[in-house]
């Protein structure tokens, strides 16, 4: 069933025990500058992340009854194991496209419709590269099996969330969720840094990827009838133990059956619930309250939805 995603709240986990930073390190893994430089000629080794993410899922039907606010929609999902491997950081390409084919085709969505992936990309010299190829394989696959236009140019935007945040390991899958939801909602693909020089290994030509290297508008793209198409990402998470997973999350475009049936009795008038501990913090909340009002361009027609969000949230 498809699923909607809200993005509740984080908490922090910190990594406190030495013995692994120790181990990674001497292993070569770790990068000792602290910047993690996904897709750069310049990388040398994964930044270790703390934080955790969190979302609520429901079911699409029961998300638009109850009138919640929908950041995305759950299209398909695939995992699968690489088997052996030479190393930890030697993933196998091969099971890395594997998933990426059975995520698109359980799916049924076209590949010319994805317009952004939110890459693994740890920044080592060497994983960039294999999950890149694993992805132009898998889209290689996923064009010759669907009917259409081959690959005429480069539509589809990679990035990592790593280059903001470091890898979270155990969190790191929920953090590219979340900010693939984050774009969705600003509708703007926003730059992976640390990234001027793309490394070497790197073949882009004759792909339907490019590296986001500057902030720009996600524009959705068009059918055959130039309709807009809702704006499509997969998100790919691998274990270093050769675990790998993929989600599709889709932009939500609300019908007419999903549109707030709540009516204001009076014309402009409506509840809305502030609660606070004490005077002072329920004056802040009002101030918090007016604030984001101007922050951001509601009108007359919000006021059912502030409403709603503050009697029920």
């Amino acid at each position: 069933a498809l699923l909607k995603l809200i993005w509740s709240s984080g908490v922090i986990i910190t990594l406190t025990p030495p013995e692994l930073h120790i181990s990674f390190n001497k292993a070569g893994m770790l990068c000792e500058d602290g910047r993690c430089k996904t897709f750069s000629d310049k990388a040398n080794g994964y930044v270790r992340g703390e934080g955790a993410g969190m979302l609520f899922l429901k079911k699409l039907k029961d998300a638009e009854k109850d009138g919640d606010h929908i950041y995305g929609v759950i299209r398909g999902t695939a995992v699968n194991h690489g088997g052996r491997a030479n190393s930890l950081t030697a993933p196998n390409p091969r099971a890395q496209a594997d998933v990426l084919v059975n995520a698109y085709t359980k799916a049924g969505i076209d590949p010319r419709t994805v317009s952004y992936i939110e890459a693994h990309g740890t920044g080592t010299e060497l994983g960039d590269p294999i999950e890149i190829n694993g992805l132009k394989a898998a889209f290689k696959e996923l064009y010759e099996n669907t009917e259409g236009p081959g690959i005429t140019e480069s539509h589809c935007g990679l990035g990592s969330v790593k280059t903001n945040i470091g890898h979270l390991e155990l969190a790191s899958g929920i953090a590219g969720v979340i900010k693939v939801l984050l774009q969705l909602k600003h509708k703007k693909l926003v730059k992976s840094l640390h990234c001027e020089a793309i490394n070497p290994y790197i073949k882009l030509e004759g792909s339907p990827f490019y590296i986001v290297q500057e902030a720009r508008e996600w524009k959705p793209q068009r059918d055959t009838q130039g309709k807009n198409i809702p704006r499509r990402a997969g998100v790919s998470s691998f274990g270093f133990g050769g675990a790998n997973a993929h989600l599709i999350i889709e932009e939500y475009i609300p019908g007419k059956q999903a549109q707030n049936s709540i009516t204001l009795t009076t014309p402009k008038s409506a509840i809305v619930v502030l609660s606070a501990k004490s005077e002072g913090q329920l004056l802040e909340q009002a101030q918090l309250l007016l604030a984001a009002i101007g922050e951001h361009p509601f009108t007359d027609s919000s006021l059912v939805d502030i409403a709603y969000t503050l009697q029920v949230g």
